[in-house]
């Protein structure tokens, strides 16, 4: 098992010295008072329907569904309950959790946003799929343990086992946050499952899944109200905007699987889906089975031919894949038939490096949505770096660096929805260049709408 440069011995010692000087703010209970409520903070998920969280005087109860498992979560101070009552075979964790482990960059900017990053003692990853500017920061400052590949979690077991009593007993009180089918050596994981959610909003309540575990329910709230808010507002943006175009945008997204042979092509429900609703633009989506190739244990493709039949008259294409500048190469003559391969109008997902696309766009669904509105015509453009890219005119970005306040800042919580005047052509979303609309020409008025724009105060 590779690690990074920093020895086991001294992360150890980073871990247990900062888990003795924050025992005295974790609120611990020193007596306990009956009929006294310790969480004034609670969790209550709207749109989520994989997870559950119950209140108890001195504990929690939070149960994720998808993987029949239960946690029941005590306040540190008082006594493990005994009588709790949960739908499954229940881990009894003491919280606040500290020196957590990780097992998936998703977890990475859902703690971010809690302000709990510091928190990550362990990541079970290799690091160049990391695209966190301040959690790279702290691996590279030596605060994180860091497993290179999953097949070596076993070595830190053999470690353990083999009379490394510190590394043992930081694994055996260690919380980690693991995908469902995880096996783990630690004692205490924690199963995460927002990906088995249906839209953009459940995916993101996880957040209050998360803060259970820390007791930042009140800081979990704001983030998914102002997610709400804000991903709303870009809506209304767009159908707006949209309710004076001629007819919607046709959007493609799809790509070509070099690895299996085939093109992937947009299948609904899916979060993209609620993306192009939300912007107003008519998404070519088909049937899970129409397509002739049964490829990779039997996932559904469809041909170059019957790719191009079905996205031909796609005024953009979003390319889900980061072989796009390959596919060129290899098809550019044959996709020129698609108009919006033609007009140059492809984007991929690269736009801030080629790991943010996996790492961050549930954690920050609200910017997602408005860099596609943008693309398409229908808002604004997403100010600064955008996680689409035009392929053809566009450079792979970078994840940037980390901000003066420790964190990611994915959501500034102090923004209102004004109304103010948004004119595409003036705006250049209706010209030709890197992200133009290619259907200008269909407007032969300038549109002034007044419309809600999400400005930051």
């Amino acid at each position: 098992m590779k690690f990074s440069s920093f020895s086991i011995a001294a992360a150890l010692f980073v871990v247990t010295a900062k888990a003795q000087s924050s025992e005295d703010d974790r609120g611990c209970i020193s007596q306990v008072e009956e009929g006294k409520d310790y969480f004034p903070n609670k969790a209550i998920p709207k749109n989520a329907t994989l997870f559950t969280i119950d209140y108890f005087d001195t504990y929690k109860v939070v149960e994720n569904l998808a993987t029949n498992s239960s946690f029941v979560l005590y306040q540190c101070g008082s006594e493990p309950p005994t009588d709790a009552v949960t739908k499954f075979t229940p881990q009894v964790i003491e919280i606040p959790v500290r020196n957590v482990g990780v097992e998936q960059t998703v977890t990475i900017p859902f703690l971010d946003t809690l302000g709990e990053l510091d928190e990550i003692a362990i990541f079970m990853t290799d690091i160049q799929y990391v695209s966190s500017p301040c959690f790279l920061d702290r691996i590279n400052d030596g605060d994180v343990l860091v497993a290179a590949d999953l097949e070596g979690q076993t070595d830190l077991v053999s470690q353990a086992e083999g009379g490394n009593q510190d590394l043992q007993s930081l694994l055996q009180d260690m919380v980690a946050f693991v995908g469902p089918f995880s096996t783990t050596p630690f004692a205490n994981p924690v199963p995460v499952s927002e990906y088995l959610e249906t839209t953009n909003a459940a995916i993101y309540e996880w957040m209050l899944f998360y803060a259970a575990f820390f007791n930042k329910e009140d800081v979990g709230n704001q983030a998914v109200m102002a997610a709400a808010d804000r991903y709303e507002c870009v809506a209304e943006n767009a159908a707006r905007v949209q309710a004076d175009f001629p007819e919607k945008p046709v959007v493609l997204w799809g790509s070509y699987s070099s690895y299996c042979g085939g093109w992937n092509f947009a299948k609904c429900p899916n979060f993209y889906c609620e993306i192009a609703e939300a912007c107003s633009t008519e998404l070519l989506f088909d049937d899970p089975n129409a397509g002739s190739l049964e490829l990779c244990g039997g996932y559904i493709f469809k041909t170059l031919e019957e790719f191009i039949e079905f996205g031909k008259d796609a005024d953009y294409w979003f390319y889900d894949n980061d072989n796009a500048l390959d596919t060129i190469v290899e098809f550019g003559d044959e996709l020129q038939s698609i108009k919006a391969f033609s007009n140059k109008q492809v984007f991929d997902y690269q736009g801030a490096g080629p790991n943010k696309w996996y790492e961050e766009r549930f954690g920050s669904y609200y910017d997602l949505v408005q860099d596609y509105c943008g693309i398409v015509g229908t808002t604004r453009e997403l100010q600064g770096q955008g996680w689409f890219r035009n392929v053809f005119t566009e450079p792979v970005g970078d994840g940037g660096t980390c901000t003066e306040n420790g964190g990611n800042s994915l959501l500034p919580y102090n923004f209102e929805c004004e109304p103010s005047e948004f004119d595409p052509i003036q705006e250049g979303t209706t010209t030709s260049g890197a992200r133009s609309n290619v259907w200008s020409s269909l407007l032969v008025v300038t549109l002034s709408a007044w419309l809600v724009a999400c400005t930051t105060m």
